[in-house]
């Protein structure tokens, strides 16, 4: 009569816990959250949860907000080692600006989103210059570096200029498939664009005009928890095999 061996047998029976308990960690994982509240000491970089080349942000009274006396931009940052996959993502933050839309076209600040590269990249933003022709509220992607408008609509969703010196929260919640629900304070509108699905989010500024004119807090981006599919996976490859 064949016997196996006890360790053989507490091998097994461990290996078959730990898997079971991994499949079990799989099925309950949910999203997770990433936030920067930027409350740290001032420096002239975001520091190290964001993408490099971050001359143009700086970090003030536990704020983030931009460098250089004026510039046009786009400036883009993105948050680091985040990918926002195929499934379902939120990223938000708070914004503001303060500078004076009499200079230039107005400022433009807001969030990107399926970011490839500083040249690939979707954005929501909005304009304190109540000139601008786009309306104040915008959405589209940047393509080769430069703004495309996805279709009329899409990104108007009330006129006159938002008001400045106070925060606004701004939203983008992503289906996976191009669908999209934008809200910047009290104003909500949908916007549909396939461009551009899955990579990074963070960051937008453009045609700022000085240290303080556009500032970001309390930056949140929640996607789905990566680690349940490579739980799964592990859980497979370690059923032990039956002897013969």
């Amino acid at each position: 009569m064949n016997t196996t061996p006890i360790t053989t047998l507490w091998t097994r029976a461990s290996v078959l816990a730990a898997t079971l308990f991994g499949l079990g960690l799989a099925a309950s994982a949910g999203p997770i959250t990433y936030t920067d509240d930027f409350n740290r000491v001032g420096s002239d970089s975001l520091g190290t949860n964001w993408t490099s080349g971050l001359y143009s942000y700086v970090v003030r009274n536990n704020q983030a907000t931009t460098l250089y006396s004026s510039g046009a931009g786009p400036y883009v940052t993105s948050y680091v080692g985040v990918d926002l996959g195929s499934g379902a993502f939120t990223v938000q933050a708070d914004v503001m600006i303060t500078g004076s839309a009499s200079i230039g076209n107005g400022e433009h600040v807001g969030l990107i989103f399926n970011y490839q590269n500083d040249s690939n990249y979707n954005v929501v933003r909005w304009t304190n210059s109540a000139s601008d022709p786009w309306g104040n509220l915008q959405a589209g992607y940047v393509k080769n570096g430069s703004y495309n408008i996805p279709g009329t609509g899409l990104y108007t969703a009330f006129t006159g200029s938002e008001p400045t010196g106070s925060l606004k929260t701004i939203t983008v919640s992503g289906d996976g498939a191009g669908n999209y629900t934008l809200a910047i304070g009290s104003s909500t509108w949908n916007f549909s664009e396939t461009e551009f699905t899955g990579g990074g989010a963070g960051l937008y500024i453009s045609n700022v005009h000085g240290e303080g004119s556009v500032i970001f807090d309390n930056f949140a981006l929640t996607v789905p928890e990566p680690a349940s599919l490579g739980l799964l996976a592990l859980g497979g490859l370690a059923l032990p095999r039956r002897r013969r």
